[in-house]
């Protein structure tokens, strides 16, 4: 295992214990709290996990999960509220980020996002000079686009990412939708709440 791979793996194990586990018993008639098991009664109560989850929910961001029942297996993503870029003709231009887990990494991507029923703007297929930068780190270029809506990063550059947005205030995105050659740039869009999600979402993966 590569050492970047082996310094995600144990920022992996940190999150996923960053809350301790808080025990509600009954004794004698009098409720007590612990932090090991008090008696067979004794009731695991999550408040680390409840209190990130308010503080995600509050923010805006969402943890998504996906079943695939032809392969029996479940992804997560953790996805940004949607980041305004314009308009387009009569598109309303919106996007979201969303990260998932790729074993001791992470893939994240920028999706082009619809309103209501209205089908989501296609992304140009020219992704030269597309990307995103997140506070005052550098601006990085898209790496890959998958089909019409979707463009993001290879796993180590989606780490970095990761890393960035847990120490920034801000994100922002640079887009280019089909047929046209502008590129159109999303206001700043706050980082509060993400470090929550992610954590969730990789509890999420975790419990499969």
């Amino acid at each position: 295992m590569k050492l970047h791979q082996v310094a995600l793996a144990v920022t992996f194990s940190l999150s996923a214990s960053a809350h301790a586990a808080v025990y509600k018993c009954e004794e004698g008639g009098q409720t007590m709290f612990s932090d090991k098991p008090c008696g067979q009664a004794a009731e695991k109560l999550d408040i680390g996990r409840k209190k990130a989850k308010a503080e995600r929910e509050k923010a805006g961001w969402e943890v998504v999960r996906n079943a695939d029942e032809m392969t029996d297996t479940t992804s997560c993503v953790a996805m940004s509220p949607k980041l305004y870029l314009g308009a387009n003709g009569a598109d309303v231009l919106f996007a979201t980020l969303r990260i998932t887990a790729a074993g001791n990494e992470f893939v994240a991507g920028i999706r082009s996002e619809g309103i209501g029923n209205v089908r989501a703007p296609a992304i140009h297929n020219n992704i030269d000079g597309l990307g995103m930068k997140v506070g005052e780190f550098e601006f990085r270029e898209f790496q890959l686009s998958h089909g019409s809506y979707f463009v993001g990063f290879e796993p180590r550059t989606s780490s970095q990412i990761v890393e960035e947005l847990r120490q920034a205030d801000y994100f922002k995105a640079r887009l280019r939708y089909w047929p046209h050659d502008e590129t159109y740039d999303s206001g700043e869009m706050t980082t509060r709440g993400f470090s929550e999600a992610l954590e969730e979402m990789q509890a999420c993966e975790q419990e499969g």
